[in-house]
């Protein structure tokens, strides 16, 4: 189309030929669907643009371009293209913030591994860049540990150890931000052993027993006694993290020793105690 302004008419007798000076105006949905049919521009007036906007899964329509690769809009649908020029539109599309994972769970395999997993979500392929996993110690503040791909559904943590309890949740992220977090419950290794039991004699024979005692996880503490230190009987069990415990054992002389345990996890027996004697 040549712009009918810039024809000289001075010469006479020369008429303009009746000619509408017209462009189209074209629209890719690039990526996506749904783009609306080809415009016509017309020479020295303003073209509505289509307000019908083109769909892309997991991606937030921003408007046009005329660059494929163009990450802010020329045009607004139902804006206005004023060019006398033809042209082809890009649609400008925002890539979501993923939506969260779920459902995120954390197995204890034993004490120096932990398997952690999640669901993904329907749009997971389209919008999740990457994975992050985080790790909470001890009720601790938390950390990363991991970043994985977008692909990525669980994780095994190598890097635990006994007589600590562990916590995940992970996000999911991509170049818009990231995904709020889903979060596991909490695994309890192995807990550590007594260090030293130290009994006294309190009463004729009643004794009260003394315990350091480093454990993290423990949920009970088993007490055996011995009056030779080789042969062992049950002098109780008592709940939670236990610093110190009370026997009335009878006449004698005695030793003693303890483990923690938390269900069917259970440390190593302390070493024996000193002696202590009873009056008989």
């Amino acid at each position: 189309g040549v712009n009918p302004s810039t024809i000289d008419t001075g010469n006479v007798g020369y008429t303009l030929p009746a000619v509408e000076w017209e462009w189209p105006v074209r629209y890719n949905a690039n990526g996506g669907s749904g783009a609306p049919g080809s415009q016509t521009k017309v020479y020295g007036s303003a073209l509505p643009l289509s307000a019908q906007a083109p769909t892309r899964a997991g991606h937030v329509f921003l408007g046009w371009s005329t660059r494929s690769n163009a990450t802010s809009p020329d045009y607004l649908a139902g804006g206005s293209y004023v060019a006398d020029a033809p042209a082809t539109l890009y649609a400008v599309w925002r890539l979501e913030v993923p939506s969260d994972p779920s459902a995120c769970s954390n197995a204890r395999a034993s004490d120096t591994r932990n398997d952690v997993g999640w669901a993904r979500g329907d749009l997971a392929d389209v919008t999740w860049s990457s994975v992050k996993v985080e790790r909470s110690v001890d009720g601790g503040a938390w950390s990363e540990v991991a970043s994985l791909s977008g692909a990525a559904a669980s994780y095994a943590d190598s890097s635990t150890s006994a007589n600590h309890s562990y916590a995940y949740r992970v996000r999911a992220c991509n170049a818009s931000g990231c995904s709020g977090y889903a979060a596991s419950a909490t695994t309890y290794n192995t807990p550590a052993a007594p260090t030293a039991l130290a009994p006294s004699r309190t009463g004729e024979a009643s004794v009260s027993i003394a315990v350091e005692n480093p454990a993290n996880t423990a949920t009970a503490l088993e007490l055996q006694r011995s009056p030779d230190g080789s042969s062992w009987a049950s002098a109780g069990t008592f709940q939670g993290k236990v610093t110190s415990v009370e026997d009335s054992p009878g006449g004698g002389t005695w030793v003693y020793r303890a483990r923690n345990t938390r269900g069917d996890l259970a440390s190593a027996w302390s070493p024996a105690s000193a002696p202590v004697v009873t009056i008989c």
